[in-house]
């Protein structure tokens, strides 16, 4: 997961599933298991957004890591489901951190990603139903979101495939109308460019 479509300009989109209980919780493929541990994987953590080549250089990856670690460890691990290969080697990632988009803040879907050696094992999918699970357990009846952009369309393809949809009330400094009208332009352009529905 993580995949960024280069011939779209940058523009946040949120998606919401009300009723996270309901995402489906598909079975690991064999050889797979969710980290008990996910504190102990800063440093696989941090060479994956590298080699999905997130924004950014190594030091700034180790500032997303300590900035969630050492504010909120308990939080961490309790909302970051990781997917190890039998050789203990970080696969696909989850986490729930606060986001910024509401006021008060909501827990969010945050840091999806899979290393290109495990795409197309279903290990993202994987990764985001347990972090819904933990969430619903938690939460019950609350709403889980995340924010995404239409550069992620095979993301938002495979999140709305989970239940979520396009999220299109007011948040943060934008109105309802606006993030309709986003919605409606990101649609638009993912149609015309990349021949595919979001």
């Amino acid at each position: 997961m993580t995949t960024i479509d280069p011939r779209f300009d940058y523009c946040e989109l949120l998606l919401q599933h009300d009723n996270p209980a309901q995402v489906p919780a598909p079975s690991l493929p064999e050889g797979y298991a969710v980290a008990s541990d996910p504190l102990a994987y800063r440093d696989a953590w941090v060479a994956l957004m590298g080699e999905l080549r997130f924004p950014g250089d190594l030091d700034e990856h180790r500032a997303h890591w300590a900035a969630m670690t050492e504010t909120d460890p308990e939080l961490f691990s309790r909302y970051s489901a990781f997917v190890v290969d039998e050789q203990g080697d970080l696969a696909a990632t989850c986490s729930l951190w606060p986001g910024r988009h509401f006021s008060p803040e909501r827990l969010r879907i945050h840091w999806v990603m899979t290393s290109p050696s495990h795409q197309r094992k279903g290990l993202a999918r994987v990764a985001v139903a347990e972090c819904c699970r933990r969430f619903a357990a938690d939460k019950p009846g609350e709403p889980l979101y995340l924010s995404t952009q239409a550069q992620s369309w095979p993301a938002i393809r495979l999140y709305e495939s989970m239940g979520f949809a396009p999220y299109e009330g007011a948040w943060s400094d934008r109105t309802a109308e606006q993030s309709a009208a986003d919605w409606a332009e990101a649609r638009r352009l993912v149609r015309e460019v990349a021949g595919a529905e979001v």
